[in-house]
């Protein structure tokens, strides 16, 4: 099974109209079991579900968001969401074969994935760009960095009233204990080339971005 996420169907529906797009990397867990409190529903919010409430909720002539609602959206520093995607490639791999979904077998060097990538030979979700997934910074009413994440669950709490706490949900999971050694000056090269929308489009923070 593939469960590829797209543009079509990447929006959380909260209460009082606020919508939160997410992006595989970018807190996307959080903010899932965030919902899965706000309306006490122990179901996933998987591609099916979403897709049922965007054809259901969503504007039609400016999907998938609500008409009139409130925007977020999560940035990430671009390498940083690249080596966070390795390693959760890396980890998940066994567990995800094992319930007949799919993940590409990935090096166990970080410069041997850039190569991957590169050559066309690993193709996965986790590695699409910022851009691709929620267009660009500009077309929301706020925007976050993955490191203000508790501040946007206290967000959400107050607009939103949410009964149940979920400000002290965020958890930064991924230890890179297998993608710690250092990328190449070439292959950061690559690996910048591959993620330039996200860093000129403003998919960072400020002192993340580059010149070439």
């Amino acid at each position: 099974m593939i469960y590829d996420m797209t543009p079509a169907d990447n929006v959380l529906y909260f209460p009082n109209n606020v919508d939160v797009r997410i992006c595989p990397k970018n807190g996307m867990s959080t903010l899932k079991e965030a919902l899965r409190r706000t309306y006490n529903d122990s179901s996933q919010y998987g591609i099916e579900k979403r897709v049922k409430f965007v054809k259901q909720y969503s504007d039609q002539f400016d999907m998938p968001f609500r008409k009139g609602s409130y925007r977020i959206a999560i940035r990430r520093d671009p390498i940083d969401r690249f080596k966070s995607a390795c390693e959760f490639i890396q980890s998940n791999y066994a567990y995800y074969i094992q319930h007949g979904k799919e993940l590409p077998k990935i090096s166990n060097e970080v410069d041997g994935v850039i190569d991957e990538l590169e050559n066309g030979t690993v193709k996965n979700n986790h590695f699409y760009t910022q851009t691709w997934y929620m267009g660009h910074p500009d077309d929301y009413d706020m925007v976050y960095h993955i490191d203000e994440m508790d501040k946007l669950l206290t967000f959400l709490q107050q607009a939103c009233n949410i009964e149940r706490d979920i400000t002290k949900l965020h958890e930064n999971k991924t230890t890179m204990k297998l993608y710690n050694d250092a990328i190449s000056p070439v292959h950061m090269v690559k690996l910048r080339n591959f993620y330039l929308k996200d860093f000129n489009n403003g998919w960072c923070k400020q002192e993340d971005s580059f010149s070439f």
